[in-house]
């Protein structure tokens, strides 16, 4: 990785169960050159360097109190002391933000609160998010996966990182947990009633499978007014489309509308096409 040279560990090899096909990722998937898919960056190698190497036999309590104490902490060898720690800080801010709400509960019951408590949710909402980047993950750019035990699959890895030119780089444990969520949502695909598919949005797109009353209300719109969208010069522009459930909805209903689907996103462009 270009940084000072850290050992780590190579997923152990089990026997399971056959896994159900998974989604292939096209061919030309534009990774390089340029912005053209939006990807978590690698940590900095500055930052590598000053991070606090947690592995095998490590007190995991220490390692969360010198993370909440601004620490970078680098995993080396299992994914569960990851979770751990994350687990740990956690509870841990959990207890102080209760603490805080009550205080700032107590000080409004006094005529002195206002907006305290819901500040307080707030802040430690930020400090979560802020202690999840000083943990930090190697990842094998050639194998597609993270370097340690128990570390899940992620099908991205090798995608979009192909082209960093190290064999391994670093990522933060918010954005690795990003991409493992993203990849499952990829691979099981997010079904909606209307839709006769499910759809697979890529890395980095917008997308939720509820609530669905605004799709509902243009489901019921097209098929009331049988006329509207169906003329020969008919067109439609999905602004903002995300994953395009709309563009795809729009297709379902009017098989013949030429629909434009657009998106300030990269990653949802791609996704949709």
């Amino acid at each position: 990785i270009g940084c000072n040279n850290v050992g780590f560990a190579r997923p152990l090899q089990s026997r399971r169960r056959k896994a159900k096909p998974k989604p292939v990722l096209p061919p030309k998937l534009p990774v390089a050159p340029g912005p053209l898919v939006w990807k978590p960056s690698p940590v900095p190698c500055a930052e590598v360097d000053q991070s606090l190497a947690v592995g095998a036999g490590a007190s995991l309590n220490k390692v969360a109190q010198s993370v909440l104490q601004g620490q970078r902490v680098l995993f080396t060898q299992q994914y569960r002391d990851l979770s751990d720690v994350r687990r740990i800080v956690n509870e841990r801010l959990k207890k102080l933000q209760q603490a805080g709400a009550q205080e700032a509960f107590e000080r409004a019951l006094l005529g002195s609160g206002g907006l305290e408590e819901s500040r307080n949710i707030r802040w430690y909402s930020s400090q979560r998010r802020a202690i999840a980047r000083r943990m930090l993950v190697p990842v094998d750019v050639e194998g597609g996966h993270v370097l340690l035990n128990g570390a899940p699959k992620i099908g991205y890895l090798k995608e979009l990182y192909k082209h960093e030119g190290d064999k391994v780089v670093v990522l933060r444990a918010n954005d690795v947990s990003a991409l493992n969520v993203a990849w499952t949502h990829f691979c099981n695909g997010v079904h909606y009633p209307f839709l006769q598919h499910p759809l697979h949005p890529f890395f980095g797109v917008y997308f939720t499978p509820t609530p669905i009353d605004h799709f509902t209300l243009l489901t019921d719109w097209l098929d009331s007014n049988p006329e509207a969208l169906s003329g020969p010069m008919a067109q439609a522009l999905d602004l903002g489309t995300g994953c395009g459930v709309v563009s795809f909805l729009l297709r379902a209903r009017r098989p013949g509308l030429r629909i434009v689907a657009s998106d300030i996103c990269p990653n949802a462009v791609y996704s949709v096409q």
